[in-house]
């Protein structure tokens, strides 16, 4: 168990977080999902779609009052973190809004290939409906074909905004049947069935310490990083939750946009450290658009839009003690210690520079490979010195 004790006295069992989630200004209600359909489609002839559909008496419009100020975000994501996505609706009638009262809220996209979103519509019957149609992949596309068949349940957040409140409606979706196309052109997924999920899942990071979880505040660390990360999670956990409550979130082959929108949730839950190792993947891009014919998956892509990414994410986690590392593979080191003289970031984990002071044989017990893979020995050696980063700059008393 985490030895500091702040915010809420203790620990508290995963089973009660839903008691804390209050703090976040958000209103979270668990509804029971009756169908998710997600048809990943990679044909210019076809279009993708998203169904979700919940039948459930706690379904509600939250405020119901509000026309052009109602805006909406699907999140959907796998519980294992393997794909996620999102689709947002901007306010507005001007954007589709067509109703929104205490008997129905609804919304209809004529022409989603030119419109603000990729939803096509939007059906809320407080206590008997909510439905979500959309002609795509998302705002954050869901990528199921890379993700393959779900290992456990996926979470879905159906949230609404309005008037300053913000209202959720969390399912955990189960019972699922996971097929793909010939030639890699696609992929569906089809769910019926599951259970609510008042906890929201989908729209909270849970940060863990042995048996007992909290969701944020003071005491919590966040650890955001692509395959690096996810071969060290491990030892970060075993390392860390000495200390911390600890939540990692991590995927390999990611980049830091492909995070942004984990990092804005974990934001949102206020943690007192975040320590991000990424960058190793927006450099390989970069560095492929600058010397290949051939791009990577985001085209034009460069070094300055490796830097614009990752100071977004940080932008993204008010209040929090940030810490960057260094990775071996690429530029991020230069602009953590530029954000480091100005106060941006509070350390960094010097993990390329330890590395680069090794003889070639030494790094050899640490590496896998020029990327930057670990070793076993190289994912406790990389956890034991981001612990004593965070210790030095970040108050772990508090």
């Amino acid at each position: 168990m985490a030895s500091c004790t702040c915010g809420i006295s203790g620990g508290v069992g995963v089973g009660l977080l839903v008691l804390l989630l209050g703090t976040s200004g958000a209103t979270d209600i668990g509804v029971t999902p009756h169908k998710l359909l997600i048809a990943d489609i990679r044909l210019p002839t076809t279009k993708a779609k998203v169904v979700f559909t919940s039948k459930d008496a706690a379904i509600t419009n939250g405020q119901a009052a509000d026309l052009e100020g109602v805006r909406v975000r699907l999140h959907v994501q796998y519980a294992d973190s393997t794909t996620a996505g999102a689709f947002i609706v901007p306010a507005g009638t001007a954007n589709g809004w067509l109703r929104n009262d205490p008997k129905l809220l609804r919304f209809h996209n004529s022409d989603v290939a030119n419109g603000a979103t990729e939803v096509r519509s939007i059906v809320v019957r407080p206590h008997r409906l909510l439905k979500v149609t959309a002609a795509g992949r998302g705002d954050t596309p869901l990528d199921v074909i890379r993700g393959g068949a779900p290992t456990g349940s996926i979470y879905v957040s159906f949230e609404m905004v309005e008037a300053g409140t913000t209202t959720r409606l969390c399912s955990e979706v189960q019972n699922c049947e996971y097929r793909t196309f010939t030639g890699d052109m696609g992929a569906k997924l089809r769910c019926r069935g599951g259970v609510a999920d008042p906890e929201c899942r989908a729209a909270y990071p849970v940060y863990v310490s042995g048996t007992d979880a909290r969701y944020g505040g003071a005491g919590s660390l966040a650890v955001v990083g692509d395959s690096i990360t996810v071969q060290s999670t491990d030892a970060l956990e075993d390392t860390l939750e000495k200390q911390w409550y600890v939540h990692v979130r991590a995927h390999a082959g990611f980049m830091f946009r492909e995070l942004q929108d984990a990092a804005e949730r974990i934001g949102e839950s206020r943690p007192q450290v975040v320590v991000i190792n990424l960058g190793t993947n927006d450099y390989g891009c970069a560095l492929q658009n600058a010397m290949n014919p051939d791009p990577c998956r985001y085209p034009g892509f460069t070094f300055q839009d490796l830097f614009d990414d990752a100071r977004a994410m940080v932008a993204s986690l008010p209040g929090a003690c940030i810490v960057g590392t260094t990775t071996w593979f690429g530029r991020i080191g230069t602009l953590w210690s530029d954000m480091l003289a100005t106060g941006e970031i509070a350390g960094v984990v010097p993990w390329k520079e330890y590395l680069l002071s090794l003889s070639p044989e030494e790094r050899q017990v640490l590496l896998t490979d020029g990327i930057g893979h670990l070793t076993p020995a190289g994912t406790v050696a990389l956890a034991q010195m981001s612990a004593e980063v965070v210790e030095q700059v970040c108050d772990a008393s508090s």
